[in-house]
């Protein structure tokens, strides 16, 4: 545990020095042949993921210079399954680098500290910045597909969208004539709006039949248990106010009555 926090605070302390240092500078207007400073031409990174996903960060620095290399820290708070480095390292005459990376099997975030070096002759270059990924439970989303025609169908691109927005696309290379097939994809939960969506499937192929657009929940439904609760509270308490109102009417005779009554008519009896 002390060393995960250990790891985090390492972490926002090489955020808060990169800031303060040497932020990273606009990247319009770059001269690739007489470069007037190191910065990152593009940084390529998915906002969410889903547990245990295999990504990608993708880092382009400016060109024009020489022995480029990338040093990155992740920070995250539980890696029991380490498959977040605490660092990474590479040396390269290339500008571009690409990091793989395997997304740990707990909802959480990954925070990224990267710091880019090259030389411009005999000068060293320094460009830093820095950023989080969210890590969420994965959604599957399916759908099954009809080829109507005669002859098979090839390079199928498959939309998935949600309330009218593409969340992922799934490329199929054949499908058989008259034939299904059932299209799969993953999605980080976090992506998707809460409540309850609609998705619907849509294919570059006429050809291809796709089924009606179903709402799903994501997140947990509502409980409206409640609401029969209180109901069912209400007439049972109205029920015990219709007996006590009912007992409150009834005029009770008191017992001496009742015994004076029948002294009475033992009375006319004897006579």
């Amino acid at each position: 545990m002390k060393f995960k926090i250990l790891a985090i605070a390492i972490v926002i302390i090489l955020i808060v020095s990169g800031l303060l240092v040497a932020p990273y500078g606009n990247n319009n207007n770059q001269k690739s042949q007489s470069p007037s400073s190191l910065s990152f031409k593009n940084i390529s990174y998915p906002t969410y993921v889903y547990q245990s996903q295999n990504f990608n960060i993708y880092i382009n620095e400016t060109s024009g210079f020489t022995n480029y290399s990338v040093n990155a820290f992740f920070g995250v708070q539980n890696n029991s399954d380490n498959t977040v480095p605490s660092d990474y390292y590479k040396n390269s005459s290339n500008p571009d680098f690409v990091i793989p990376i395997v997304a740990p099997n707990t909802t959480e975030n990954i925070y990224v500290y990267v710091e880019a070096t090259a030389f411009n002759g005999n000068s060293k270059e320094s460009a830093y910045t820095n950023f989080s990924i969210n890590v969420s439970q994965p959604v599957h989303l399916n759908a099954t597909l009809t080829n109507t025609a005669s002859a098979p169908a090839y390079n199928i691109t498959v939309n998935f969208l949600v309330n009218g927005i593409t969340v992922q696309t799934s490329m199929i290379g054949k499908i058989n004539a008259k034939s299904n097939y059932t299209a799969s994809v993953i999605v980080p939960r976090a992506e998707l709006p809460p409540g309850r969506d609609l998705l619907t499937i849509s294919t570059n192929n006429p050809n291809i039949g796709i089924p009606k657009g179903v709402y799903f929940y994501n997140g947990h439904p509502p409980n409206y248990n409640w609401i029969y609760y209180i109901a069912a509270v209400t007439v049972a308490f109205a029920i015990f106010l219709i007996v006590i109102s009912g007992r409150r009417n009834t005029v009770k005779v008191p017992k001496w009555k009742h015994a004076g009554k029948k002294t009475s008519k033992s009375t006319k009896n004897t006579k």
